[in-house]
């Protein structure tokens, strides 16, 4: 890899792997003992993915308003998310074990967790 290549771009180029893309998520759903979720450490992994799988079948408008209903999964009361987020993962042609999508109830964010602040937080 040139040493000009940002990491995001690379990230980008290897999600684009649906089988990358999928562990990738498993990844950061996984949650070690007492480990406290970051649930926007798992937005901003679920909008790489979005922006890697939906770049070639959506415009820019939608995929925008595609990662912007991660905010909403996110936020979803723990009964609703695991279909709603299966649904989402679809839509990208990935599929999550059972297993790992009933995880998300652990990621749940509060209202003031919300917005557009996760990839200046976490910026390489």
């Amino acid at each position: 890899m040139p040493t000009s290549d940002s990491y995001h771009d690379y990230l980008i180029s290897r999600l684009k792997d649906r089988d990358y893309a999928t562990v990738y998520l498993e990844t950061h759903l996984e949650l070690a003992e007492e480990e406290k979720p970051d649930p926007e450490l798992l937005k901003l992994a679920l909008s790489d993915v979005a922006k890697a799988l939906g770049e070639p079948n959506m415009t820019p408008e939608q995929l925008k308003l595609y990662i912007k209903k991660i905010d909403t999964l996110l936020s979803q009361p723990e009964s609703q998310p695991i279909n709603n987020f299966s649904d989402w993962l679809n839509t990208l042609g990935l599929k999550l074990p059972d297993s790992k999508l009933r995880q998300i109830k652990h990621f749940q964010m509060k209202p003031s967790q919300t917005g557009s602040q996760t990839r200046r937080k976490y910026k390489i």
